[in-house]
Protein backbone atom coordinates (compact mmCIF):
# COMPACT_ATOMS: atom_id res chain seq x y z
CA UNK A 1 0.00 0.00 0.00
CA UNK A 2 1.04 3.12 -1.02
CA UNK A 3 2.26 5.93 1.66
CA UNK A 4 -0.57 8.69 2.38
CA UNK A 5 -0.46 12.03 3.36
CA UNK A 6 -0.80 12.91 7.33
CA UNK A 7 -3.89 13.62 8.55
CA UNK A 8 -6.66 11.75 6.45
CA UNK A 9 -8.96 9.62 8.52
CA UNK A 10 -9.30 6.46 6.19
CA UNK A 11 -12.63 5.97 6.17
CA UNK A 12 -14.06 8.96 5.73
CA UNK A 13 -13.20 12.68 4.98
CA UNK A 14 -15.05 15.82 5.03
CA UNK A 15 -14.74 18.18 2.52
CA UNK A 16 -16.81 21.44 2.03
CA UNK A 17 -19.26 20.21 4.33
CA UNK A 18 -19.48 16.59 2.12
CA UNK A 19 -18.86 13.40 2.69
CA UNK A 20 -16.61 11.99 0.16
CA UNK A 21 -13.82 8.78 -0.77
CA UNK A 22 -10.84 9.20 1.17
CA UNK A 23 -9.01 8.59 -2.14
CA UNK A 24 -10.52 11.91 -3.55
CA UNK A 25 -9.01 13.89 0.15
CA UNK A 26 -5.65 12.14 -0.56
CA UNK A 27 -4.92 13.79 -4.45
CA UNK A 28 -6.09 17.00 -2.89
CA UNK A 29 -3.41 16.90 -0.16
CA UNK A 30 -0.98 15.25 -2.65
CA UNK A 31 -1.90 18.56 -4.62
CA UNK A 32 -1.51 20.66 -1.52
CA UNK A 33 2.55 19.02 -1.12
CA UNK A 34 2.82 20.59 -4.55
CA UNK A 35 2.06 24.58 -4.12
CA UNK A 36 2.35 27.17 -5.27
CA UNK A 37 3.29 24.85 -8.36
CA UNK A 38 1.35 22.95 -10.43
CA UNK A 39 1.34 19.05 -10.29
CA UNK A 40 0.75 16.38 -12.41
CA UNK A 41 -1.97 13.83 -12.52
CA UNK A 42 0.62 11.22 -12.61
CA UNK A 43 1.79 12.06 -9.73
CA UNK A 44 -0.93 12.54 -7.97
CA UNK A 45 -2.08 9.37 -8.56
CA UNK A 46 1.50 7.93 -7.08
CA UNK A 47 0.86 9.69 -4.26
CA UNK A 48 -2.32 9.03 -3.50
CA UNK A 49 -1.86 5.52 -4.53
CA UNK A 50 -4.13 4.74 -7.70
CA UNK A 51 -3.49 4.22 -11.24
CA UNK A 52 -3.32 7.27 -13.49
CA UNK A 53 -5.27 5.25 -16.17
CA UNK A 54 -8.71 4.49 -14.10
CA UNK A 55 -11.49 5.63 -14.53
CA UNK A 56 -12.02 6.08 -10.56
CA UNK A 57 -9.32 8.36 -10.64
CA UNK A 58 -10.24 10.46 -13.36
CA UNK A 59 -13.91 10.67 -11.93
CA UNK A 60 -11.81 11.92 -8.65
CA UNK A 61 -10.18 14.80 -10.33
CA UNK A 62 -12.86 15.73 -12.56
CA UNK A 63 -15.21 16.44 -8.80
CA UNK A 64 -12.19 18.76 -7.32
CA UNK A 65 -12.51 20.25 -10.48
CA UNK A 66 -15.58 21.04 -10.20
CA UNK A 67 -16.31 21.88 -7.15
CA UNK A 68 -13.51 24.33 -7.46
CA UNK A 69 -10.39 22.42 -5.22
CA UNK A 70 -8.31 22.73 -7.81
CA UNK A 71 -7.95 24.27 -11.24
CA UNK A 72 -5.80 23.12 -14.38
CA UNK A 73 -6.07 21.47 -17.80
CA UNK A 74 -5.04 16.92 -19.26
CA UNK A 75 -1.96 17.06 -17.09
CA UNK A 76 -0.94 19.74 -14.55
CA UNK A 77 -3.53 20.72 -11.68
CA UNK A 78 -2.68 23.27 -8.91
CA UNK A 79 -4.46 23.51 -5.68
CA UNK A 80 -6.92 26.69 -5.64
CA UNK A 81 -6.77 28.76 -2.62
CA UNK A 82 -10.61 27.16 -1.73
CA UNK A 83 -8.86 23.81 -2.26
CA UNK A 84 -5.99 25.06 0.51
CA UNK A 85 -8.75 26.17 2.79
CA UNK A 86 -10.20 22.89 2.86
CA UNK A 87 -7.33 20.25 2.98
CA UNK A 88 -6.50 21.38 6.36
CA UNK A 89 -3.09 20.33 7.66
CA UNK A 90 -0.49 18.82 5.21
CA UNK A 91 3.19 18.19 4.41
CA UNK A 92 4.41 20.38 2.01
CA UNK A 93 7.03 18.83 -0.07
CA UNK A 94 10.10 18.78 0.71
CA UNK A 95 13.01 20.86 -0.62
CA UNK A 96 16.31 19.07 0.00
CA UNK A 97 17.41 16.30 -2.49
CA UNK A 98 17.77 13.64 0.24
CA UNK A 99 14.15 13.89 1.99
CA UNK A 100 12.73 14.29 -2.04
CA UNK A 101 14.59 11.25 -2.71
CA UNK A 102 13.41 9.52 0.18
CA UNK A 103 9.70 10.53 -0.23
CA UNK A 104 9.75 8.89 -3.71
CA UNK A 105 11.26 5.74 -2.80
CA UNK A 106 8.56 5.48 -0.19
CA UNK A 107 6.12 5.97 -3.06
CA UNK A 108 7.11 3.80 -5.89
CA UNK A 109 8.71 0.92 -3.45
CA UNK A 110 11.10 -1.96 -3.94
CA UNK A 111 12.48 -2.37 -7.81
CA UNK A 112 11.90 1.16 -8.56
CA UNK A 113 12.97 2.58 -5.73
CA UNK A 114 16.09 0.53 -5.95
CA UNK A 115 16.67 1.92 -9.11
CA UNK A 116 15.79 5.66 -8.24
CA UNK A 117 18.36 4.89 -5.73
CA UNK A 118 20.82 3.91 -8.51
CA UNK A 119 20.07 6.81 -10.42
CA UNK A 120 20.17 9.76 -8.18
CA UNK A 121 23.46 8.25 -6.73
CA UNK A 122 25.37 8.11 -9.72
CA UNK A 123 24.10 12.00 -10.24
CA UNK A 124 24.85 13.93 -12.28
CA UNK A 125 26.43 11.15 -14.38
CA UNK A 126 23.56 9.28 -16.25
CA UNK A 127 23.69 5.26 -16.00
CA UNK A 128 23.20 2.68 -18.64
CA UNK A 129 20.43 0.31 -18.52
CA UNK A 130 22.72 -2.74 -17.78
CA UNK A 131 24.21 -0.55 -14.98
CA UNK A 132 21.06 0.51 -13.12
CA UNK A 133 20.02 -2.93 -13.48
CA UNK A 134 23.27 -4.21 -11.80
CA UNK A 135 22.85 -1.40 -9.12
CA UNK A 136 18.81 -2.27 -8.34
CA UNK A 137 19.27 -6.16 -9.05
CA UNK A 138 17.02 -6.53 -11.66
CA UNK A 139 17.61 -7.48 -14.62
CA UNK A 140 17.77 -4.73 -17.13
CA UNK A 141 16.02 -7.19 -20.19
CA UNK A 142 13.18 -8.04 -17.90
CA UNK A 143 9.39 -6.45 -18.02
CA UNK A 144 9.03 -5.28 -14.33
CA UNK A 145 12.54 -3.23 -15.36
CA UNK A 146 10.82 -1.48 -17.95
CA UNK A 147 7.89 -1.12 -15.93
CA UNK A 148 9.68 0.48 -13.07
CA UNK A 149 11.66 2.87 -15.78
CA UNK A 150 8.66 3.88 -16.90
CA UNK A 151 7.07 4.82 -13.81
CA UNK A 152 10.14 6.54 -12.74
CA UNK A 153 10.57 8.65 -15.81
CA UNK A 154 5.76 9.46 -15.46
CA UNK A 155 6.50 10.75 -12.73
CA UNK A 156 9.61 13.56 -14.48
CA UNK A 157 12.00 11.46 -11.12
CA UNK A 158 14.26 10.54 -14.30
CA UNK A 159 14.99 11.43 -18.09
CA UNK A 160 16.02 9.13 -20.64
CA UNK A 161 18.21 10.14 -23.16
CA UNK A 162 19.81 7.61 -25.95
CA UNK A 163 19.85 4.37 -23.21
CA UNK A 164 21.46 6.68 -20.93
CA UNK A 165 19.34 7.56 -17.47
CA UNK A 166 19.72 9.94 -15.44
CA UNK A 167 17.78 11.76 -12.25
CA UNK A 168 15.86 14.60 -12.84
CA UNK A 169 17.74 18.20 -11.98
CA UNK A 170 14.02 18.73 -10.57
CA UNK A 171 14.61 16.04 -7.75
CA UNK A 172 18.77 16.74 -7.33
CA UNK A 173 19.26 20.29 -7.01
Amino acid sequence: MKPRPKSINPTKAVIHTKFVHPHVFYDLKAAAMFHPTAITKHRVAAISGLSFKSGTFGTYLASLKRDGFIDGERNDFIITEHGLGEVGDYEPLPTDSESLIRLWEGIVKGGAARMLRAITDAYPNSLSKYEVGEAANISHTSGPFGTYLATLKRNGLITVNGGQIKASSDLME
